[in-house]
């Protein structure tokens, strides 16, 4: 089976000193060390082992963030 790349997009805010994310899935994270880490875990929940990487793609009001999650997923 050939595995298909797949991009997801999140919203990260800082809440009270954690970063959270949106909800993806049914699925969300959050992390006290920084934003990029919360969305990391993300995509490693999602993706599993088919995690790639992700990419920030803007700062948005005070406290948030847009982030881009690459993964593959099994077609």
């Amino acid at each position: 089976m050939a595995a298909a790349t797949v991009a997801i997009d999140v919203k990260v805010r800082d809440l009270s000193g954690a970063y959270v994310t949106g909800t993806v899935r049914g699925r969300r994270c959050s992390c006290t060390h920084s934003a990029q880490e919360a969305a990391k875990r993300l995509g490693e929940k999602i993706f599993g082992e088919g995690f790639l990487r992700v990419e920030e793609l803007a700062r948005l009001e005070a406290g948030a963030s847009m982030w881009r999650i690459h993964g593959e997923e099994v077609a």
